[in-house]
């Protein structure tokens, strides 16, 4: 039986049309219901909602399920506590991670600041929590005792691992869990409880069914990078981390899926420092930003280096003062020469528009052609259409990127996934896991300046702060599009793998593999058709949703069906 799904991204199989409270009578498997007096599970269709049972939803082993739900209460709970507990004892194969979704106040939902708007964004352990920011004055050397340096201090996350709010009567508050299903997990149906209490009386319990099934994603050859500006260098106030916490991030970065990351350092032994540590947690490609390290000095044990060469150099060449475009261009000529001195190093370039690869293809114009060129989505929609026919004439693997943290879970799930399977993209490169906005200003404050020199092709509007995720003094605060951005790249993995069967079963001999094969293509084709790689909005300030025609939940139903028909595929041909 598929999930019933619903707006929200929540998908649940209900049992019947009233909340379930379980209560404990014999044995674990001995269970008996009965509804509660205020607090319901909700579903909404629409504008509709309705009382749900337990929820379930399907995953493979390795995989990590983002499962959004909500919880009205009919009288105001002051202090009101959500936990889990596995039904089996000790159970390691699976890890749920509760989190609560913050509404807040935003400059609109584009890139730039426009009118405030009231928007679900962060995940957080408690709601009510003060996200107290500020400064402090450091002298690391005696260099800085005349001129110190302010280093940025975060608000400091609560150490509990359980869910606190306040719930408001007859208003329903958006909560996660983070399903995370390790790779050695048998293909079963787990179950966990969802507990919520009040006054240390349990008030709510909920199952949460998740089914493993028996198949394995493949791994595609696409590159899935992202930008990360933390440093290690005390110089660089604006973007400093400590070590723990840069590992901690990557590591974070790591978990979503993304097997490429950018290194920011200017000293060679910092440098090497974050390479280690990219390379220890399995990052697969490094790119470093210039002005580089001593590039010769560094060590690759195990990633890719990836040597930057300029970013939007269309932009700057056409905005430089009339000494400046031969100097822009000629540092784009010496980092490609530098980046021949790394051992495997390949080259890389961002570009505002596609007409301006043909200077790089020019050996008497710029030349110097990266092998990696990344296009800025909004302007090159229509380019990227005919990329199959580009692979003939463009040298470079052709990227993407887009601001990946405008308040758009939707966006960023279908740029990292279908999107990116249909176009035929080498890969994506999104701006950015986090970039600090400069002193004294602070991320959560969408209304101060980010960059206040920073302007885009002459546009002059202040941007939003670039903020993807969080800082916090003791950790992350993910966001609703920060876990967005990892389905997107799950979903991509089952496009991947489906098609490779599908492959497989139109080649095979067997009638019913052919035949399940043909299915399984035109279903494909039938969800392909609705991701228009044009007509989608990426940089409104006022609409979260890339497509009018195509709900939140619908996505989840797409890697539902992709699911089913690998399942089919593999059972037939082995």
């Amino acid at each position: 039986m598929h999930p019933t799904a619903f707006a929200g991204q929540m998908f649940v199989e209900p049992q019947d049309n009233n909340l379930m409270v379980e209560k404990q009578t014999g044995t674990a498997n001995e269970k008996e219901f009965s509804r509660p007096d205020m607090l319901k599970l909700v579903q909404k269709k629409g504008t509709t909602a309705d009382t749900v049972g337990s929820l379930q939803v399907y995953g493979t082993a390795g995989e990590t399920i983002t499962l959004p739900f909500q919880i009205a209460s009919e009288e105001e709970v002051q202090e009101f506590r959500l936990n889990t507990f596995d039904s089996a004892a000790n159970n390691s194969e699976i890890l749920v991670d509760l989190f609560v979704a913050k509404t807040w106040q935003t400059a609109g939902v584009g890139i730039y600041q426009s009118k405030p708007m009231l928007v679900e964004e962060l995940l957080l352990k408690d709601d009510r929590i003060s996200l107290k920011d500020s400064y402090r004055k450091s002298a690391n050397s005696w260099r800085d005792v005349f001129k110190p340096i302010s280093l940025y201090v975060a608000p400091k996350l609560p150490d509990h691992n359980d869910v606190r709010t306040t719930l408001l009567p007859n208003q329903s508050k958006s909560f996660v869990a983070r399903i995370k299903i390790a790779d050695n997990a048998k293909p079963v149906t787990h179950t966990t409880i969802l507990t919520g209490t009040t006054n240390g009386k349990n008030v709510l319990q909920v199952s949460i069914r998740i089914d493993v099934k028996s198949m394995q994603l493949l791994d595609p050859p696409q590159d899935f990078f992202i930008w990360y500006k933390g440093r290690l260098d005390r110089h660089c106030p604006q973007h400093y981390v400590s070590e723990e916490l840069l590992e901690l991030q990557m590591l974070d970065i790591f978990e979503h899926g993304f097997n490429g990351i950018s290194i920011g350092e200017t000293d060679t032994e910092l440098a090497q420092k974050a390479i280690d540590i990219a390379e220890r947690i399995g990052f697969e490609k490094i790119v470093l930003m210039p002005p580089f390290p001593e590039l010769i000095k560094l060590k690759f044990r195990k990633a890719q280096p990836i040597v930057y060469l300029s970013d939007e150099l269309d932009m700057h060449v056409e905005f430089a003062e009339k000494e400046k475009p031969e100097a822009l261009i000629a540092y784009h000529q010496l980092n490609f020469t530098r980046a021949k001195t790394v051992n495997g190093a390949v080259t890389m370039a961002s570009l505002l528009n596609h007409t301006f690869v043909k200077r790089f293809q020019n050996a008497e114009d710029i030349g110097h052609a990266p092998e990696i060129t990344s296009l800025y989505l909004n302007r090159n929609k229509e380019y990227l259409q005919f990329i199959e026919q580009l692979k003939q004439s463009v040298t470079s693997k052709l990227f993407y990127y887009w601001q990946c943290f405008m308040e758009k879970p939707s966006l960023n799930r279908v740029l990292a996934g279908a999107y990116l399977w249909k176009s035929g993209a080498a890969g994506i490169s999104p701006y950015c896991y986090q970039h600090m906005p400069v002193y004294p200003n602070s991320p959560f404050n969408d209304f101060d300046e980010w960059e206040p020199d920073f302007h885009e092709s002459g546009i002059d509007r202040p941007f939003k702060d670039h903020m993807t995720t969080y800082p916090a003094r003791n950790g992350v605060i993910p966001t609703l599009q920060w876990e967005a951005l990892r389905d997107g790249i799950t979903d991509f993995k089952y496009w991947f793998t489906l098609h490779h069967w599908i492959e497989k079963g139109l080649t095979s001999q067997k009638e019913e593999a052919i035949a399940l094969a043909e299915a399984a293509q035109r279903r494909s084709d039938a969800v392909l058709s609705r991701i228009d790689l044009i007509k989608i909005a990426i940089n409104s300030e006022t609409e979260q949703e890339p497509y009018r025609d195509i709900a939140p939940h619908e996505y989840e139903e797409f890697r539902n069906q992709l699911r089913d028909d690998i399942q089919a595929l593999t059972a037939v041909l082995g």
